[in-house]
Formats: structure tokens, C-alpha cells, sequence
């Protein structure tokens, strides 16, 4: 947006930084200025993942909101009676006083009630995330929970006539499911931010580890962890490196010498140590519809093994030397063993293809005038 007289008022709304969703809503933030005509309203829990991330010059441009973990009980209430947030009253007041011509929902709106006021006030473009959910296995509770949430989720999607994805097969699909609304796509932005960036932070767990095979992230039944390490069980020649599983979450640990767990919580301060001395990365996905973390590897330079899913393909291009069969062990097994016996020359030239391509796909300008110019459609 070069001036506030040429371009529509932008108010962008993020309910949640949880799962990826921080990094995604502060890049695209951060890739604006405070000279262009845009505000925003946050929510974040205690971490205050927003305040610590977005670029101290634009803070002024918006309200970040800090709402209190919830209780077992306000839980309950809110999947069973009362769908509204917290910040409802506050998000209301705020539009009001900012007037903007769009808001943009940079992540999923489970208030439907929100939704509508919104809609019926206000031009909305709706980012939609997942359209089908991923593969799960969950307590009954949580199950519940995420079923209860889904269903208002395409609730809002059905409610909102302009819709924006961040993947082309999915833009494909909403094109076909929803012929009556305006569908737009602009690539994923960059995860990267300067808390990541800046990091310095070596995981304690990886004190005098380095050449290890990694992978990192939420842990989530689609994500194929049971495959890679029924992979790497399977191979005396992977068993020669270090197997780490960096991330939270519910999933078996098979006890072996070489690998190590760590089930917590990664700082964003810790992820460049976690990357830069990693042999490679693997993302063995079972299934995937868009997703920031190529841009964390290839930021670094980090060797990306990845199931031949579309959206890693569209990312990576379909010519990249290192793709497995998505949800097939013997494949990602073969696949290791190859990547880890080529010499080291070869592996260095993927380290700066990677880094090349980072710069070429994640241009912040870039990714700013993308949506620049669909919030001109609309």
C-alpha cells in the first residue's frame, strides 16, 4: 500500500497465535509499514507471542489483545453454550472507531456470531487454513473439541462470500465448492521472524549433537512421525546418525540410544541452533494443505526431506531430488539413506538452492503487493 488515498482501510484480525498461526499472521503484518493504511486487533495468551513479534513501529497501529488461558469449566462453556469471544465487545468497538473498508481474518473464526457482524457491516476476506481436517488421534475430549470448533469454522467459511488460501490445490478445490463466492490465492509467507532469525539459543538436549536428522513441529498424527521412525528403526545405516524429535505432543517414543525426544515447547530463540546443526530436516506428512515450515529450512539452508504431497511440491518444485512417497516407510527410509551418503559437495549445493529459492518465494514485498492488489479486486 503506498498511500492511504489510493488504497482501501485494512484491518486485519487474528483470533489465535496457537500452531503456526503467530509466525503466519506476523509476517504479513511485519511486511507492511506504518505509513500504509492498515490496523489490526490480535489475540494472544500469556506468551504474548504478537507483542514480542510485531515490529515495534507498527505497534501503535493496532490493539494487541490479551486474553487468559480459560479454564477447564469456561472451556466447557464455550464449546457447549456460548460460542463468543472474549475480545468480542472490544474487537466491535475497535472497528467501529478504526472503520475499515475490509477485514481480513488472517486465521479461522469459530464466533459465528462475530462472523455475521462483521459480514453485515463490513467487507470480509476469509483466510482459510484447512478446509478438511487432518488425519488425528485424539482423547474423546479433545476430539470433541476440535469437531465442535471445525463445525463453526465452515459455518463462518459458508457465511463469508470472499475466501483466501495460501495453497493452489486448495484454491482449486474452493473454486469448485464454492462457485458463488470470490476466491483469491497468494503464496504462503515466510514463518521467519526476527525472534527466529536473531536466535541464539542451543537446546540443551543438543549439547555436542550435531549431524542428526531432524524433525520439528506440533506433534500430530498427519504429520507421519510414526513412519519416519518406523524408518529409521529399520536401517542400521540411519541408525549411524542422531534421530531428533523436537516438539510437543501425544505419540509412541520407541527407547533407542540414538534417538532423542524433546517434548516441549522449542523457544523461537532455539530453532536456528535446532536447524543449522541438522544434517537435514524431514517433513513426512501424510497429509497437508498449506504450511509455512519450508520456509523455516530453507531460510537456513537446512537439506528438506519431504513426502511428494502437492503443496511441498508447489513449494519446492516438482524437480527436487529429495521427495518420498507420501505414507510409505520403505520410501522415506531409501530416500534418507540416500541423501545421507551423497558427498558432502552435493549437499552443500542443496543448502544454497534452498537459500537462493527462499529469497526468490519469500520476498516480503512481494507477499505485500500480492494481497495489495486483492484487497484492490474487493
Amino acid at each position: 500500500m503506498t498511500s492511504s488515498t489510493q488504497t482501501p482501510r485494512v484491518l486485519f484480525f487474528a483470533s489465535t497465535s496457537y500452531a503456526g498461526m503467530g509466525p503466519y499472521v506476523a509476517s504479513i503484518i511485519n511486511s507492511f509499514t506504518p505509513e500504509d493504511n492498515i490496523g489490526f486487533f490480535l489475540v494472544e495468551r500469556e506468551d504474548q507471542y504478537f507483542s514480542r513479534n510485531i515490529k515495534p513501529e507498527l505497534k501503535q497501529s493496532g490493539i494487541i489483545y490479551l486474553e487468559k488461558t480459560p479454564t477447564k469449566l469456561k472451556t466447557l462453556w464455550y464449546l457447549t453454550i456460548d460460542g463468543g469471544y472474549d475480545c468480542r465487545n472490544k474487537l466491535k468497538e475497535y472497528c467501529n472507531q478504526f472503520n475499515p473498508a475490509i477485514i481480513h481474518a488472517l486465521t479461522n473464526i469459530d464466533d459465528v456470531e462475530l462472523c455475521k457482524w462483521m459480514i453485515d457491516r463490513y467487507k470480509i476476506l476469509y483466510t482459510i487454513h484447512d478446509l478438511h481436517p487432518h488425519e488425528a488421534n485424539k482423547s474423546f475430549l479433545k476430539e470433541f473439541r476440535q469437531n465442535v470448533i471445525y463445525k463453526r469454522e465452515y459455518r463462518s467459511i459458508e457465511l463469508s462470500g470472499n475466501i483466501h488460501t495460501n495453497s493452489v490445490t486448495q484454491f482449486k478445490e474452493l473454486k469448485i465448492l464454492y462457485p458463488t463466492k470470490a476466491s483469491f490465492y497468494s503464496p504462503f509467507p515466510t514463518l521467519i521472524t526476527s525472534e527466529i532469525e536473531d536466535g541464539k539459543v542451543l537446546p540443551p538436549e543438543l549439547s555436542n549433537v550435531t549431524d542428526y536428522i531432524l524433525f520439528f513441529g506440533r506433534i500430530e498424527a498427519y504429520k507421519g512421525i510414526d513412519k519416519l521412525i518406523e524408518a529409521y528403526l529399520s536401517s542400521p545405516t540411519l541408525q549411524q546418525s542422531k534421530l531428533v524429535i523436537a516438539g510437543k505432543g501425544e505419540m509412541n517414543r520407541p527407547v533407542h540410544k540414538n534417538i532423542i525426544y524433546l517434548n516441549r515447547y522449542i523457544g523461537d530463540n532455539e530453532i536456528a541452533a535446532l536447524y543449522n546443526n541438522a544434517a537435514c530436516v524431514v517433513y513426512p506428512y501424510i497429509s497437508i494443505t498449506q504450511s509455512g515450515v519450508l520456509s523455516v529450512a530453507m531460510h537456513f539452508g537446512t537439506p528438506i526431506i519431504a513426502s511428494d504431497l502437492p503443496f511441498f511440491k508447489e513449494v519446492l518444485k516438482s524437480d527436487y531430488p529429495w521427495f518420498t512417497k507420501t505414507g510409505d516407510s520403505d520410501s522415506l527410509r531409501s530416500t534418507l539413506e540416500n541423501f545421507m551418503s551423497v558427498p558432502h559437495e552435493k549437499k552443500s549445493a542443496t543448502k544454497v538452492w534452498l537459500k537462493n529459492l527462499y529469497q526468490a518465494e519469500y520476498a516480503s514485498e512481494s507477499s505485500k503487493h500480492q494481497l495489495e492488489e486483492i484487497y484492490a479486486q474487493l
